[in-house]
């Protein structure tokens, strides 16, 4: 009489933001993670935030060691917006701080870690600590802060990806970081976000 096989538990969601992605990209996005440059290097990380000048959150630079950015700079990453090398980071804050940073629209204390065709940002504020939308193109400066840091930004961002129903093509990605799931999502992490920027 042949014996049963034990069944096979199903491996617990890891608890590391980064690895937890990975399991549900190679889930709901198959292939994606393929599409993202290896992680920047101990000394790339820090040239980086010498040239930067400016304190990072440990988490954005963890994000950094994990993948420098997406082969394709507008391959969307959170909603519509692509996830830049830390090269593009550099070279695009010197850009926005040249042209916007005496407006009243910019503070040159931000970082943009996420761009939509160079021109819309996800940033952290380096003063607050908090992560907001910079809008250039359809309202110069208004901005949409979307969590109190980046750790809660980050577990935001799981938490939405978690409760995609689907990532399988750009509206997919847009939908579920824009919809309503993604507003209650952030708030779950972050009550009372996300809210007006000032």
């Amino acid at each position: 009489m042949a014996t049963a096989r034990p069944k096979r538990t199903p491996a617990a969601p890891s608890q590391d933001p980064f690895q937890r992605l990975s399991e549900l990209w190679a889930e709901k996005r198959p292939g994606f993670e393929r599409g993202l440059r290896k992680g920047a290097t101990d000394a790339q990380r820090a040239a980086f935030q010498r040239k930067l000048g400016l304190p990072l959150p440990e988490a954005l630079l963890r994000l950094y060691a994990w993948h420098d950015g997406a082969k394709d700079d507008n391959e969307a990453f959170e909603g519509a917006y692509g996830f830049p090398r830390l090269a593009l980071v550099l070279s695009h804050k010197a850009m926005v701080d040249d042209v916007r940073g005496d407006d009243g629209t910019w503070d040159r204390g931000w970082v943009p870690f996420l761009q939509e065709n160079y021109s819309d940002l996800v940033c952290v504020d380096t003063a607050s600590g908090e992560v907001f939308e910079w809008f250039n193109s359809a309202a110069p400066g208004r901005r949409v802060i979307l969590a109190p840091s980046f750790d809660a930004w980050l577990a935001a961002h799981v938490a939405i990806t978690e409760s995609a129903r689907s990532l399988a093509d750009w509206d997919a990605v847009y939908e579920a970081f824009n919809g309503p799931r993604a507003k209650k999502a952030r708030a779950a992490v972050s009550p009372g976000y996300p809210r007006k920027g000032r």
